[in-house]
């Protein structure tokens, strides 16, 4: 899953996130999960923390490659 912060103004699909990283990641990696938030959860310290990006997990606002029928192209090798 790819939780993302956008800046302000700045506009992004999940479509366009997905398209991105399909050259530059491996096949595996390519998240199957966007959602968009306002900001992370960050402790006193400033670290993003991921446990409870975690625990949150897969809500109303995230988009779900697979049930939106995206279909990642694979280079044969």
């Amino acid at each position: 899953m790819a939780m993302i912060v956008l800046r302000p103004g700045a506009t992004l699909t999940p479509v366009e996130v997905i398209e991105w990283c399909e050259p530059r990641l491996a096949y595996f990696a390519v998240p199957r999960f966007v959602e968009f938030t306002d900001e992370l959860p960050k402790t006193s310290n400033g670290k993003i923390q991921k446990f409870a990006l975690r625990e949150r997990g897969i809500g109303a606002a995230t988009w779900d490659r697979e049930a939106a029928g995206y279909k990642l192209k694979r280079l044969d090798r």
